[in-house]
């Protein structure tokens, strides 16, 4: 028991949510840490596009969102 009275791990909360959405599966250590590793500074070294409208020359300068009665 924790400080918070938990006593599952993380990964047996973690599979009893995802059982939640049906057809979603979890695959634990699929890559290695090294792996992880390598691909998380892949993502974080890489160019974003942050600004659509330089990109696309897309500006929203008004939008409305109806819900379907």
């Amino acid at each position: 028991m924790d400080l918070f009275g938990y006593t599952k791990s993380d990964k047996e909360v973690t599979l009893e949510n995802a059982q939640q959405i049906k057809g979603l599966k979890i695959l634990f250590d699929f890559i290695s840490k090294e792996e992880e590793i390598a691909l998380l500074n892949n993502i974080d070294n890489s160019n974003w596009l942050t600004d659509l409208k330089d990109e696309f020359n897309i500006t929203v300068t008004n939008m409305t969102i109806k819900q379907d009665e």
